[in-house]
């Protein structure tokens, strides 16, 4: 299985490329064995794709093909594939806001630790 995702892998390195995987074994047809791949090529495996003839095969590749071969303007992938300003300022802010609330969190669990007195024998058991 770590063979098969490292080839499938290969052949997706950016956001503007695009593959086809065929994994013609019957192993894959197998919800335990698609388990064991990868959650990203888990994503993109549908049950409509599973267990195809050859001939069904090649129809949806050619399918696939045209459909990604199609020009694409960038400005129209702003908000889908591609983060705008506004976005990415929005992300920077929760992550300044998460990082603040962490340090807190921190702040204050070390507060609680350095406060309670640790326990012996002597502090634990009441003196009579």
């Amino acid at each position: 299985m770590r063979h098969a995702a490292q080839c499938l892998g290969r052949a997706i390195r950016g956001k503007s490329d695009y593959g086809i995987m065929i994994l013609a074994d019957k192993r894959y047809a197998r919800a335990d064995k698609r388990f064991k791949l990868p959650g990203w090529i888990q994503s993109q495996l549908q049950d409509a794709f599973i267990n195809l003839s050859i001939e069904e095969s090649i129809q949806a590749s050619r399918r696939f093909l045209r459909l990604m071969g199609q020009p694409f303007n960038k400005d129209d992938q702003l908000g889908l594939a591609l983060l705008t300003r506004e976005h990415i300022n929005k992300l920077i802010i929760q992550n300044q806001t998460n990082s603040v609330i962490s340090m807190n969190k921190m702040n204050n669990i070390q507060t609680i630790n350095n406060s309670t007195q640790p326990r012996t024998v002597t502090t634990a058991l009441p003196l009579k």
